[in-house]
């Protein structure tokens, strides 16, 4: 299975022994796939990372997300709080997975 973020913070999967059919497309943030990006919005900048069991993607101002790999569920999520008056704090970056 092909795993993958978007900037709009949605995660699909494509399955390449079925033609690269899309299995799932999900936004862990809880808002509906396939919307378009704006600054300030959850966002998948960087890339994610999987342990075998779990796939994490830092979401940007939605924080950080550890999914099933299978089916796309979101197991929890992290949102730091804010620093600012905006209120906003962005974890970014690509995560890493160190066995």
């Amino acid at each position: 299975m092909l795993l993958a973020g978007t900037k709009s913070a949605d995660v699909f999967a494509l399955d390449p022994d079925a033609g690269g059919s899309l299995r799932y497309r999900v936004n862990p943030t809880g808002i509906e796939p396939g919307g378009n990006f704006h600054p300030g919005a959850a966002s998948i900048l960087g890339g994610g990372a999987a342990d075998g069991e779990r796939m994490y993607y830092g979401l940007g101002t939605g924080g950080l997300a550890a999914m099933d790999p299978a089916t796309g569920h979101v197991l929890w999520r992290f949102r730091p709080e804010g620093r600012d008056a905006s209120g906003l704090e962005s974890l970014g970056a690509a995560p890493t997975v160190i066995p």
